[in-house]
């Protein structure tokens, strides 16, 4: 048989507020916690006292909120004690409670619960999330302030998504009354229940804190908030509460079954008499405990051996976390802990001894809300490190112009020192530091640039640019944020400026090509004409002119020269295409050049320039197109002696360069300038002299880039003090069919010279 129980010991030592009132409203019993969790004295009230009584000294103690006391607590009389309701209130020293009516079969209880620890988890878990969102621009709270003249001033998405209004969204400066038309007019308030909600929310009094919910069509649970302003006007707050609502309602759901003191507990209670022996549990307990709680009359120590062999207390040896949870229970007077149990709930236990020397401990499921705390604090360090490793460098200001949040990106695009740009620094401060660095120059430019930020109105956006000391552009954006603050964007745009100039150097340089092949097409033009003229003039001068066989001649030189000109034209477009085909064989480097350089040997007497060679032995041989290959040589050949003053030497040479043929052109006392070097391959553009031989050359310049590109190569020219103007041909390595393992040696004889 169970031991009997003294029950009145066992509420007087509940850890939980319990308060019992008979048929006539009188107090029948109080125990010490109902006024510690309420914030009162605990001697405050006695057996017998009134209801009416209570809640008077209740209220002139601040227990139901701001406003006259003998208001609050008529409304608190003004409720039916056959009903069950409940309530959530904050203390004056800032700790919250919740309090549950409960009818009983002759007048009713009230059962009073500290969630000060809960809320303030979740308020610091919830501020911590808004700072993050409101500097990522993405507030989830919805969010109205209305004015003194009850019109809508400011409002986030957020807001109107939550009140079903994002469809048809009210404009700033919309009274109220429609406001909550627009609402009416949605799904979500078209049942009379919505009807009555958007009266109550019209006759509200916004001049004082206000706060009430609403399920919507979908399920969601919205919380209306309403708070006055000093200027009149008053501030709406949105919250989706749908978690927490129906966390709250399973709770009343499991309250409302209970139907005795104990039993009608939300949480689970589990209590030991002095022996140490289960004397009593009720329905919350065994819930909560599923598959592990104790049956009446079992040990203490027996339970809790038990437990720990089916893994309650955490993984370990049983026996030793047995020892361990015995000596905390022998040791503990009051006590408040959680723990997580295998089948992953977590479970919140308060203890306290009885009177006796029993003990009563609490236990409720707080998986819901520890849950919700893991999330937002999950999706705070989330967001924190998206912060910290977003290109971007952010920081969110407040109204008073101090750093709220701050990423690292921010500290390597400005170059600021450590420790810096962190929560609390002012705008002044790091306006200053900027200073110092140099950031905004040197001089009276960079005390205007400080003056001008110090200045700036910050509830409008601003755009920037600014130059780092290390020679990077940095695009500044600042941009208003609700409550006065405001948010600064720090984007590296250095390599979108450095694009932007070269794109417009490129666009230069194409124009400035298509001018150079308009001259040359328009060269070409009279050039086509010159024979057809010469022609049409001989046909005219038959029989007057002494000598039309003269004539003649020239006029098959003109064509003849126009169709080299052409031939090289199409030379190109078959390049440029893709279809060229190279008539490739074994082609040996020394005859080559010797070919070369009997080809040039007029043009280099007539210019009193004196070819000479330099081959490696033994002398390669190459798998090419010859013809072509000759081609390029000759144009290069040509340019030299065209560039090269009289009485000066030009060298050609073939040599080995990391397993690549390369052939070089030199002319030492020939030095051009960049200009000239760096377009000598450009089809289209204009000699120095301007003279149409050039031009011509020009043309061929560049049919030689494009052999040696088709054969895999590279044709290239530098020029420089130290060495002349060189000329350099050359063919992988892929292309070579013998190696020269000897040094090069100068093939001078015979050397053609003049």
């Amino acid at each position: 048989m169970a031991a009997r129980i003294d029950l009145t010991a066992v509420m007087q030592a509940m850890p939980c507020g319990l308060a019992v009132y008979d048929h006539r409203r009188r107090l029948i019993f109080i125990n010490p916690a109902f006024c510690r969790t309420m914030g009162l004295p605990g001697d405050l009230f006695g057996p017998g006292a009134s209801v009416e009584e209570v809640a008077r000294i209740a209220a002139h103690h601040g227990v139901f909120g701001p406003g006259d006391p003998d208001v609050l607590a008529a409304q608190m009389l003004a409720h039916d004690d056959r009903t069950t309701r409940r309530y959530a209130r904050r203390r004056p020293d800032g700790g919250t409670y919740e309090a549950h009516y409960i009818p009983l079969d002759a007048g009713y209880m009230v059962f009073v619960s500290d969630t000060t620890q809960l809320m303030a988890l979740r308020d610091s878990a919830e501020q911590g999330t808004r700072r993050v969102q409101q500097a990522m621009a993405h507030l989830r709270v919805g969010l109205a302030v209305f004015g003194p003249d009850r019109t809508l001033g400011l409002h986030n998405r957020r807001f109107l998504e939550l009140l079903g209004l994002d469809l048809a969204p009210p404009s700033a400066g919309a009274p109220f009354r429609d406001v909550l038309g627009a609402a009416a007019r949605g799904s979500d308030f078209a049942s009379p229940e919505g009807a009555r909600f958007i009266t109550a929310q019209r006759a509200q009094d916004r001049s004082r804190p206000g706060q009430t919910t609403w399920r919507r069509v979908d399920g969601t649970v919205i919380e209306l908030q309403s708070d006055p302003l000093a200027s009149g006007g008053w501030t709406m707050t949105v919250l989706d509460i749908t978690a927490q609502a129906n966390a709250e309602a399973e709770v009343q759901r499991r309250v409302a079954t209970l139907h005795s003191i104990i039993a009608n507990m939300p949480s689970g209670v589990v209590v030991f008499d002095s022996d140490c022996r289960l004397a009593l549990t009720n329905d919350s307990y065994r819930a909560v405990m599923k598959g592990a709680a104790g049956s009446v009359g079992e040990l203490d120590s027996d339970m809790v051996r038990r437990q720990a062999e089916m893994g309650e207390f955490g993984p370990g040896d049983p026996e030793v976390i047995w020892h361990h949870r015995m000596a905390e229970l022998d040791n503990a007077r009051r006590t408040v802990n959680r723990r997580r149990r295998p089948t992953g709930q977590t479970v919140e236990v308060r203890a306290a001894t009885l009177p006796d020397g029993g003990i009563v401990r609490v236990l409720t499921d707080v998986s819901a809300a520890v849950a919700a705390e893991e999330e937002r604090a999950c999706q705070a360090a989330l967001m924190a490190t998206m912060l910290s490793h977003i290109q971007h460098g952010i920081v969110l200001w407040d109204h008073d112009q101090r750093i709220v949040a701050a990423n690292s990106v921010v500290t390597n695009l400005l170059g600021a020192e450590p420790g810096l740009m962190v929560p609390g620094t002012t705008l002044e401060q790091t306006i200053e530091a900027a200073t110092r660095r140099g950031n905004f120059g040197h001089g009276p430019n960079a005390l205007m640039w400080g003056e001008v930020l110090r200045q700036r109105d910050r509830t409008i956006s601003h755009l920037d640019q600014r130059m780092t000391l290390d020679g990077r552009v940095l695009e500044v954006r600042s941009d208003p944020a609700p409550g006065g603050s405001f948010v600064t964007t720090y984007t590296d745009v250095t390599a979108i400026r450095s694009a932007e100039a070269a794109l417009k150097e490129s666009r230069a340089a194409a124009e400035q090509a298509s001018l150079s092949k308009s001259a040359f097409l328009a060269a070409m033009s009279h050039d086509l004409r010159r024979p057809l003229m010469m022609m049409i003039e001989q046909a005219g001068a038959i029989g007057r002119t002494p000598d039309p066989g003269h004539t003649a001649a020239a006029v098959q030189q003109a064509g003849t020269e126009l169709l080299a000109r052409l031939d090289s034209i199409l030379d190109v477009a078959r390049l440029e295409a893709g279809r060229f085909d190279l008539a490739e064989q074994p082609v040996a480097v020394g005859p080559l050049i010797r070919d070369a350089l009997v080809y040039a040997d007029a043009a280099a007497a007539a210019a009193e320039i004196t070819l000479t060679a330099t081959i490696a032995s033994p002398e390669p041989i190459v798998t090419a197109d010859r013809r072509r290959l000759l081609q390029a040589l000759n144009d290069l050949i040509r340019y030299a002696l065209m560039m090269a003053p009289p009485l000066s030497t030009i060298d050609v040479a073939a040599a080995l360069d990391v397993g690549d043929l390369v052939l070089t052109i030199t002319a030492a006392t020939v030095v051009l300038d960049p200009t000239t070097v760096s377009r000598a391959f450009e089809p289209f553009d204009s000699d120095p002299g301007g003279t149409a031989p050039a031009a011509v050359l020009r043309l061929a310049l560049h049919i030689s880039r494009l052999i040696m590109q088709a054969h895999g190569g590279t044709a290239e020219m530098v020029s420089t003090s130290a060495c002349g103007t060189v000329a350099t041909l050359r063919l992988p390595a892929s292309r070579l069919q013998v190696s020269l393992p000897s040094p090069e040696r100068d093939w001078s004889a015979p050397a053609v010279s003049v």
